[in-house]
């Protein structure tokens, strides 16, 4: 009796910990899609000029998109 109630624990555990690691990873992938969205963004807009109003050069862009953003 004993075994079968430590049997429904480990299974309870494991089915838990399945669902945090589920729902953990469903939330990083939305987390790195909106970073990748605002990264996107963010080289529009330094590509575009508009960060500081004139054109950069492309390594330019890039120095300025690390170092700053």
């Amino acid at each position: 009796m004993i075994m079968i109630i430590v049997v429904f624990l480990l299974v309870g555990v494991s089915f838990l910990s399945a669902l945090y690691e589920f729902f953990g990873l469903r939330y990083r992938l939305m987390r790195a899609k909106t970073q990748l969205k605002r990264f996107d963004d963010m080289m529009t807009r330094v590509g575009s000029g508009t960060i500081i109003g004139i054109p950069l050069a492309p390594n330019e862009q890039v120095l300025r998109a690390v170092c700053k953003w």
